[in-house]
């Protein structure tokens, strides 16, 4: 077997970055479980940090060497502390953990016996706890479903305000309809704004509107949720921009009748949205909603589209 002096020469460059421990775990060295008990191991080399701030742990998992990486959690050195250590991004070793997407390594870290609900609650560079960092509906379940979770991941925002609701309607309705389904939310984290002062609602009429009516049916669902306007004092409606996917039921709403700081209103923009230059587009939208709001003060607004 190689002696441990010629791995150091043969491993010189990669030195000056990382210690010896690091580089077996990133190989996944064969020498690996022989360096653990030999006398150049101790507790410093354990908790020491390669230049990109990363611990063993770290390196390990983002290399996927599952062997090293249960050798290292069940080590008599593993602790809070060591869990807790962030690298250059701010990222502790779950939130390494999440970003690699691997639900089998998040398991074993949940299973270990200093994890706990603080991990989780930890911010990286960006103010983003475990939660929000999420992009995996597995590991997204599997963390909500699991003894650690508390709804504090909820209370938490980024660097530009936005909760784990905000951020998720704006970039994957598919776990924003998990979160949605699976907890049950208070009116703080339904109502919070960011540095736009809007709300998750202005971002699913934006991005999501094929979802607007799942939201109308949900039983955290009240009209405060569509009359909260932005720095713009723009309702939740004006931010609609596929008029492809808008529904005319939505026009029913009282709060669509709220005008922005340039005064205009849902109406005013479906009336002069470029989309609706197609007078087909304009003709079919017009008769459905003059089918079902005849009632309605705006009527005469679209009547003059109908032939």
């Amino acid at each position: 077997m190689m002696s441990y002096i010629n791995f150091i020469n043969r491993r010189t460059i990669s030195l000056k970055k990382n210690t010896i421990l690091h580089i077996l775990c990133r190989d996944n060295d064969i020498m690996f479980d022989s360096f653990m008990n030999s006398n150049l191991f101790n507790k410093d080399l354990f908790n020491k940090q390669d230049i990109n701030g990363n611990t063993c742990l770290q390196v390990a998992i983002l290399h996927n060497n599952i062997h090293i990486i249960s050798k290292l959690i069940n080590h008599i050195y593993c602790d809070k502390d060591f869990l807790s250590k962030k690298n250059v991004l701010g990222e502790n070793a779950i939130q390494t953990c999440i970003n690699k997407k691997s639900l089998y390594i998040l398991k074993m870290l949940f299973n270990s016996k200093y994890m706990c609900k603080e991990l989780l609650l930890m911010k990286n560079n960006y103010r983003n706890n475990s939660l929000q960092i999420c992009k995996n509906s597995v590991m997204l379940k599997y963390i909500i479903d699991s003894p650690f979770y508390t709804d504090e991941l909820f209370n938490c925002y980024d660097i530009f305000r936005n909760n784990i609701l905000i951020n998720f309607a704006k970039n994957n309705k598919y776990l924003f309809n998990i979160l949605i389904n699976s907890i049950e939310l208070d009116k703080k984290i339904l109502l919070h704004q960011n540095y736009n002062q809007c709300t998750f609602i202005h971002y699913i009429f934006r991005y999501h509107p094929d979802q607007i009516i799942n939201i109308f049916n949900k039983p955290f669902f009240n009209n405060e949720l569509l009359s909260i306007t932005d720095i713009d004092n723009n309702t939740p409606f004006m931010y609609i921009i596929n008029f492809d996917e808008f529904n005319p039921l939505l026009l029913i709403h009282d709060t669509c009748l709220i005008k922005n700081n340039y005064g205009q209103n849902i109406i005013d923009k479906l009336n002069n949205h470029k989309i609706l230059y197609d007078r087909n587009k304009i003709i079919k939208s017009a008769n459905i909603i003059y089918n079902i709001m005849t009632k309605f003060y705006y009527f005469n607004i679209l009547t003059k589209y109908i032939k």
